[in-house]
Parts: C-alpha cells; sequence; structure tokens
C-alpha cells in the first residue's frame, strides 16, 4: 500500500499504480491555495529537484528494481498558469513508495505558500485519479533496499543520532571510482537533509543530519560518520541502495554495516 503517515493539509491524487517505476516521463503538479507568484514557484521547484537528484543517487530503487536501474533523467517546469505549476519528470524508474516521499515534500514550505493539492500522472492511465490515503504505521513507508541485496546491508537495531556507516568492496577503488561514488552518497545526503525522509510527529522541515565532507577510505573499505542524523530509520535504505547502485562505476559492494 502506498500512504503518508503525515495528515497533510492539501489533497495528494495519483495515476493508478505503476506510476513512477515504468520509466516514462511523470508530471507533478502543485496546485497553491492562492494564485501562484514567483517566490511560491521557486520554492516549489527547490523541492522538486531534491526529489530528483534523491532519485538519481539510486535511493529510491526499492525492492524489485535494481539501483542500478532506478533513476530519471532531467525535470523541467513544464509550465504554470492562475493556481498550478506544473513540472515533469522524465523516464524515472523508482519505487511506488516515493509518491509519498515526493507529495510530503510540500510541507516543507506550506506555511510560507499554501498548497490545496498536489496530483502526480503517468503510468498507462493518466486520466484516472487516486487519493493519497494516511497510514499509522511507522514501517514500510519508504523504498525498501533492492532485495538481491538487502542480506549485505546490517543496521544496528538501537542507532543513536551519531551513525557510522562502513562499507566493504570487492576492491580498493580507484581516484575516478571514489568521485563517482561521492556524488551518489552526497544527492542522498542533500535530499534527506532537505526533508525526504521524515518520521513523524516532526514535520519534513526537522530532519537533518551532519556530515563533514569527509568520506574515509581505508582500500577497500569506506566509513562515513553522520551526527544528529533526526531523518526516518528508513532514509538509511536509501543509502544503501545509494552504494549499490555504484556496480559499474566502483568495485562491487560486499557488505553494508551501519552502527
Amino acid at each position: 500500500m502506498i500512504a503518508t503517515p503525515y495528515a497533510l493539509p492539501y489533497a495528494v491524487y495519483h495515476s493508478p499504480l505503476p506510476v513512477m517505476g515504468l520509466g516514462r516521463n511523470v508530471f507533478v503538479t502543485v496546485s497553491f491555495a492562492g494564485e501562484i507568484n514567483a517566490d511560491g514557484t521557486k520554492n516549489a521547484e527547490s523541492l522538486v529537484t531534491a526529489f530528483f537528484h534523491l532519485a538519481v543517487s539510486g535511493a529510491l530503487s526499492g525492492a524489485a528494481i535494481a539501483p542500478w536501474d532506478s533513476t530519471v533523467s532531467a525535470v523541467d517546469f513544464f509550465g504554470g498558469a492562475g493556481w498550478n505549476a506544473t513540472w515533469k519528470l522524465s523516464n524515472i524508474c523508482v519505487d511506488e513508495r516515493s509518491i509519498a516521499i515526493l507529495s510530503q515534500l510540500f510541507l516543507v514550505t506550506h506555511s510560507d505558500f499554501p498548497v490545496s493539492m498536489v496530483t502526480i500522472k503517468g503510468g498507462s492511465d493518466e486520466r484516472a485519479q487516486i487519493a493519497l490515503p494516511a497510514t499509522n504505521a511507522d514501517q514500510g513507508i519508504y523504498p525498501a533496499i533492492f532485495t538481491s541485496k538487502a542480506s549485505r546491508a546490517e543496521i544496528s537495531p538501537d542507532l543513536s543520532d551519531d551513525i557510522v556507516v562502513t562499507a566493504y568492496f570487492a576492491s580498493d577503488p580507484t581516484v575516478a571510482q571514489r568521485e563517482a561514488l561521492r556524488l551518489k552518497i552526497e544527492d542522498w545526503i542533500a535530499a534527506s537533509a532537505i526533508g525526504c525522509y521524515p518520521a513523524p510527529p516532526h514535520r519534513p522541515d526537522f530532519c537533518s543530519l551532519e556530515y563533514d565532507g569527509a568520506l574515509d577510505f581505508f582500500e577497500a573499505e569506506l566509513q562515513i560518520g553522520f551526527r544528529n542524523f533526526y531523518c526516518h530509520r528508513e532514509a538509511l535504505y536509501g543509502l544503501c541502495n545509494s552504494l549499490f547502485s555504484v556496480k559499474d562505476k566502483a568495485p562491487e559492494v560486499l557488505r553494508i554495516v551501519i552502527t
């Protein structure tokens, strides 16, 4: 079931599933409570762009889509008039639970630029629309780790606000491969910090994590530290997917340990 753990102050509708995982174009329309202006559109676009970078990182692959096949090719402003602004996500292939992530993001600027409705259209039938329901569940909200790699990821059940991520590779990554890894990881970091993985009852703008900008490599081992990690635990599923997504650009990830 695709659902949000938030009682959103605006309506959300999406095309019948599957919408996000077909590698097709998806159109996101934000309907404001009042006539749109440049500032409101700019703020909404920053949120859609954050989602775009998260999708590019491979984090949103979920259980069924291989992280190295999970992506989106472009995000473009498609037009705006009256109360509506629309963006096109081209050739997007991500888990359907990404609908909740994208929908919740507009809570970040809702107090300054009130939103009345968000619509996400794509898939085989763009005309029919389904309301995004709310849920009281606190697990299974966000895209899972890719099933065939999930056994390689170990996440401590007792995480604190300061966490350490250690990834073990089949061989020592080259300088170019380390750069490819850095880009993937920093896309995930930026999107997580802006509010892509909120944990109720906190709003998305409560999300944060501190990162000193260092990826510490010890031959075939990578270690990353985060302080003040205030995101949903399932955000770490996305980080694992991002690491696995560099399949053809770095040595194979044999194991990920998060403590």
